[in-house]
């Protein structure tokens, strides 16, 4: 009863404090019309994953540490397996979108309801005046942890492809500029393969 009570304290320790940064995270954040990686963003993306990962540390600590049960035990590691399942999508997820992501910088014009997107590596800029095709991915099911991680590829007129992920904005924000008869979307039933 005592190892319960200790992973119970734990556990809510970890919650509350994750919560108060989220918190604090949101007080302190400001709008914004230049778009790169940010701490905020990426924390809200993964804040549900992380308090995964947070609650499966003591119940990992319990199965090594402690004499238990088999009863127990065969709970422990069903509840870890399906918390790691529900988590490392996304943390899969957020790697993949981190490494399209890390060279652009999205710069939004609401005035003139238009962007740029520059590329900081090519020291180059696309115009929204100069995309073609518009396609907006997206997964299937809204109700998962990876749900939130989708993105635009945006066709442009000499060919070059420029793919925008949901780490560096909402992306509504950007396809709200555009006619909607020119943006496809596509739906994925597993995003995070």
């Amino acid at each position: 009863m005592a190892l319960y009570l200790k992973l119970i304290k734990t556990l809510a320790i970890l919650v509350g404090g994750l919560y108060a940064l989220r918190f604090f995270i949101g007080l302190f954040s400001r709008r914004q019309s230049t778009f790169t990686l940010d701490f905020h963003r990426q924390f809200s993306l993964l804040f549900w994953s992380i308090l995964c990962l947070l609650v499966i540390i003591p119940l990992l600590s319990a199965l090594i540490t402690s004499t238990l049960l088999p009863l127990e035990l065969i709970f422990l590691v069903i509840a870890s397996t399906l918390l790691l399942s529900f988590s490392l999508p996304s943390f899969f997820l957020h790697i993949q979108y981190w490494r399209q992501s890390q060279h652009l910088l999205v710069e939004v014009d609401k005035r003139n309801e238009s962007f740029k997107i520059y590329n900081l590596t090519h020291k180059h800029f696309y115009a929204k005046e100069k995309i073609i095709h518009t396609t907006y991915t997206r997964c299937r099911s809204k109700q998962y942890f990876w749900s939130k991680y989708e993105y635009v590829t945006f066709e442009m007129i000499n060919g070059d492809k420029i793919k925008v992920t949901s780490l560096l904005l909402s992306l509504d924000q950007l396809t709200r500029f555009l006619p909607s008869n020119s943006i496809r979307t596509q739906n994925k039933i597993i995003c995070w393969l």
